[in-house]
């Protein structure tokens, strides 16, 4: 028998208050919401639908009145904020500069590194009626973000608690339990050593650079100004530093104006270090783009070739030096390295 929903207990629309402040904070909310609200309308006993109307009206009303004054009083003039975000990432696909994974990604690479070894009890749950909803709500949301060229695992993260529910549920229909003890050990073996390496040694380097370089500028005696020589916001910025000093980093801004062939400022640093460093840094500070010689550069070992030349005519020398990964990319490396000015 299928169960129907009334409104005796007012707990069964306050829902909707949180799916209006979650759109309110990110459009796209409205993907995962979409199919549970459906599964609710279809549930509901037809007597209730008006009520039901009424609740989803008063709820949107207030929810668009308040990002509407929220725009108006911070942007000082009348916007409507989801329309951009969705003209930005959707319609001009701005996201795509920043790599691009063919329609199925998220289906053959993105949902297996995400869920790791809590696929097994995850493929026995979909199996189950009662997570039928969920797996609806998690394959619409996925086959949407299917359609935007560019992807990335972080994307999935708003699904993955359902896709958890669903694999307790795949767990609990073992019978056996000596199969459920040797699963549920094989996801800790797997997990514990990750969760640990992931957040204790994987990509430390540029968290530990910036415990240094706020150590740096209390004793500092002289002007600090940081430029950071690697991809954008690769670092934490003042949320770390908590002083008042100049740093700049290497800049990824989007294509906003169309140009054709545009390079954001990384891209064309890292086609020339050396003479994006000649160009911008130079002895005469009067036509430099710096108010003076940076006094700290923070890079990847991997850039050191390219720039030593630089570094050891301006008189930089290696000041700190800290691991950062066992798996370097492209413009990353295994170690970040601060080179000072020699007279700082």
């Amino acid at each position: 028998m299928v169960k129907t929903f009334s409104f005796k207990d007012s707990s069964e629309w306050k829902y909707l208050v949180f799916i209006g402040l979650s759109c309110l904070i990110r459009p796209t909310a409205a993907i995962f919401w979409f199919p549970l609200c459906l599964e609710h309308w279809c549930h509901t006993s037809l007597r209730y639908w008006p009520r039901l109307l009424g609740s989803y009206v008063m709820v949107g009303t207030v929810s668009l009145l308040f990002l509407i004054i929220a725009d108006f009083t911070f942007y000082k003039e009348w916007i409507f904020s989801p329309y951009n975000f969705l003209l930005f990432n959707w319609t001009r696909n701005i996201g795509a500069m920043y790599g691009t994974h063919p329609w199925h990604w998220y289906f053959t690479h993105g949902i297996f590194v995400v869920m790791t070894v809590h696929l097994i009890p995850f493929i026995q749950g979909l199996k189950l009626p009662r997570v039928r909803p969920l797996i609806i709500t998690i394959f619409c949301f996925i086959a949407v973000f299917s359609f935007l060229s560019h992807k990335e695992f972080r994307f999935l993260l708003p699904v993955l608690p359902l896709a958890m529910c669903i694999s307790g549920a795949g767990l609990q229909q073992y019978h056996s339990r000596s199969v459920s003890i040797v699963i549920a050990a094989i996801i800790l073996l797997v997990n514990v050593p990750l969760a640990l390496y992931t957040g204790i040694y994987h990509q430390r380097g540029t968290l530990d650079v910036m415990n240094f370089l706020g150590q740096e500028i209390k004793s500092a005696n002289d002007t600090v100004d940081i430029l950071f020589l690697m991809p954008c916001h690769s670092t934490p910025f003042y949320s770390h530093i908590h002083r008042n000093v100049s740093m700049r980093f290497l800049t990824c801004e989007p294509n906003f104006e169309e140009t054709s062939s545009y390079e954001d400022e990384a891209d064309i640093f890292f086609r020339n270090p050396t003479t994006w460093l000649e160009e911008n840094i130079k002895q005469d500070v009067t036509s430099s783009t710096f108010s003076s010689q940076p006094s700290h550069l923070v890079l990847f070992d991997s850039l050191l070739s390219q720039i030593s030349s630089f570094l050891k005519a301006h008189d930089y020398i290696l000041c700190f030096q800290t691991f950062h990964t066992h798996f370097p990319e492209t413009r990353t490396g295994r170690n970040v390295f601060v080179f000072c000015k020699r007279n700082n």
